[in-house]
């Protein structure tokens, strides 16, 4: 049962971003625009952390960024470089090139709970995730290993609607929710239940950023 119905899940990400690609942002074409566009900048939210890196160029890793980051793409003072990735890149990728459209950052194959796997540990400046972990099967282990990935002194940040998959009934691939605590973020779903502050706290130190009806939070991974 749970297999089917992460197959089912899958199918519907499938779908979602198909027509999203078809109708080239369909409701929201100022943002395909600003995805297929290589001169976008970086949005404020992920440069406000790029700022206090004093480092000319930045290594970026966006964990479950669909067929097309949304980070933005250039800073004023910074050169960047944005690695993609996704666990369903090979289907994007086919349903891309199925309408001809070409993203200025293709996305990358590399699965959020294993990302060693295909990436040197400390090997990025910045990483982040945003709406894409409440999927996983083990989203705790994603943050660990995006962590991993991060260099000392450099951040990670995650950023998810709160309450997502309660919201919409556990509908297609979401798994997990995020959820604030006493202004602390927890992960949770039936039976189950992460305090992620504590779990991470022997990473690095955790910073939470108010934003309604988010759940959004920094860790600067601990230095050596």
């Amino acid at each position: 049962m749970f297999n089917l119905r992460r197959q089912i899940g899958v199918f519907l990400e499938s779908i979602y971003w198909r027509r999203w690609i078809a109708a080239a942002g369909g409701r929201l074409p100022q943002l395909y625009r600003e995805q297929m566009d290589p001169s976008t900048p970086l949005s404020a939210f992920h440069r406000q952390f790029i700022d206090r890196l004093p480092l000319p160029r930045v290594r970026i890793l966006d964990v479950g960024a669909g067929p097309m980051t949304n980070l933005g793409k250039t800073h004023p003072e910074k050169e960047i470089e944005i690695v993609a990735t996704d666990l369903l890149a090979g289907r994007y990728a086919r349903t891309l090139r199925r309408y001809g459209v070409r993203p200025p950052v293709p996305t990358v194959y590399a699965d959020a709970e294993n990302l060693a796997t295909v990436f040197a540990e400390n090997s990025f400046d910045y990483v982040t995730a945003n709406n894409s972990l409440d999927h996983c099967r083990d989203p705790l282990k994603a943050l660990v290993e995006m962590i991993r990935m991060a260099k000392p002194g450099c951040y990670v940040t995650v950023r998810h609607r709160e309450n997502e998959a309660r919201r919409t009934g556990y509908l297609g691939l979401h798994e997990w929710n995020f959820q604030l605590k006493n202004g602390m973020p927890f992960l949770w779903r039936a039976g189950e239940e992460i305090d992620i502050a504590a779990a991470l706290a022997p990473y690095g130190r955790l910073e939470v950023i108010p934003e309604d009806l988010h759940v959004v939070f920094a860790v600067c991974k601990n230095a050596g």
